[in-house]
């Protein structure tokens, strides 16, 4: 999933991420934190929250690699390991470790889920998130003893599962 991640070049959507990463790392090198961050909350003509935009994330990882293709698409690729890793995980829990070593191969070498995986866009984490909650869920739900922290911790990944698509806008 990462061999070749920077050969092609950014789409738009990408190139948006990248730019708004851009916007933030000068932001915060010029401004203090709080005029950053009152400035970032301004700067954005779109009102789309900053976990859709892939902020959180670009912005670290940006940080560090620098800002170009790698950077911006690295966090699809660690979404689509962390999707193979709950899935993996969720499977195992209701049937033996052969199917789910099974699915886990079925998902792994799935054209269309590696081509997902390369692509700058925060659907991969969403997926990943997801998956979380579910696991999340269904140990609370399938435990003889229910643990509500499990409850919990589902309801705040699928508000964060929530907050990465595209159209769900913080007001």
């Amino acid at each position: 999933r990462i061999i070749f991640l920077g050969y092609s070049t950014l789409n738009h959507t990408e190139s948006e991420n990248a730019l708004n990463a851009g916007v933030v790392m000068d932001c915060f090198k010029q401004l203090s934190w709080g005029k950053g961050l009152w400035q970032l909350w301004h700067i954005f003509l779109n009102n789309n929250n900053p976990l859709m935009q892939a902020i959180i994330f670009n912005v670290p990882v940006a940080s560090v690699f620098g800002l170009n293709e790698i950077s911006i698409r690295l966090n699809a690729v660690i979404g689509g390991f962390f999707s193979l890793l709950f899935a993996y995980l969720l499977i195992k829990r209701h049937a033996d470790a052969s199917t789910a070593l099974f699915t886990l191969a079925l998902l792994a070498f799935n054209p269309f889920l590696i081509a997902f995986n390369r692509f700058g866009h925060t659907d991969s984490l969403q997926a990943a998130v997801l998956l979380a909650g579910l696991l999340s869920i269904d140990k609370f739900v399938f435990n003889s003893k229910p643990k509500y922290g499990f409850l919990i911790l589902s309801s705040f990944l699928f508000s964060i599962a929530f907050l990465l698509k595209y159209n769900a806008a913080v007001m």
